[in-house]
């Protein structure tokens, strides 16, 4: 009898100590934009009552922490698991695009499309941030902040969603 060739036929899998970096790192990453998060719902009653330009850099800090955390992770999951590595000058917006789209045989979506939409207003803050540091709109920072609270609660849904996938998936 002939064998049958997989569409995705994959014949990497990682080593128990790669998916145990990875997996520490993506816990980490997540520890760690828990304070950001915070930190912003803190300072959202101050950025309603006036335009303080130190405010808006500080913010716009935060959420360029935030969404660096993200990103790391998302290329951690799409390294381990589509062997995907950055290659084009839109790299950022494919690969929330990959992330957010099913594998068949090889992984269930990492991101729902809502999540990823919602990250999508990050992104866009995260790579004209340094070219706009000094003119930051406080209408886009209020509206940053006021969904950053849901943006990360669903990622952390899809995480964890994810993260027990990965554990069937990978077992050392």
């Amino acid at each position: 009898m002939k064998s049958v060739t997989r569409k995705y036929d994959r014949r990497y899998v990682p080593s128990p100590e790669r998916f145990s970096r990875i997996m520490e790192m993506i816990t980490r990453n997540q520890v760690e934009m828990a304070p950001l998060v915070a930190y912003v719902n803190s300072l959202r009653g101050e950025l309603a009552a006036g335009e303080d330009p130190r405010l808006l850099l500080k913010l716009g800090s935060y959420f360029y922490e935030y969404y660096l955390s993200i990103e790391e992770i998302l290329l951690a999951i799409a390294s381990l698991t589509d062997q995907w590595m950055p290659g084009s000058l839109d790299w950022h917006l494919r690969l929330l695009k990959l992330l957010k789209t099913p594998i068949a045989e090889v992984r269930p979506p990492v991101l729902s499309a809502s999540t990823a939409g919602l990250l999508e207003n990050y992104l866009y803050f995260y790579l004209s941030f340094h070219r706009n540091c000094g003119n930051l709109s406080r209408e886009k920072m209020i509206m940053l902040a006021e969904s950053l609270e849901r943006t990360h609660e669903m990622v952390l849904q899809d995480l964890d969603r994810f993260h027990r996938v990965l554990k069937m998936l990978y077992r050392p």
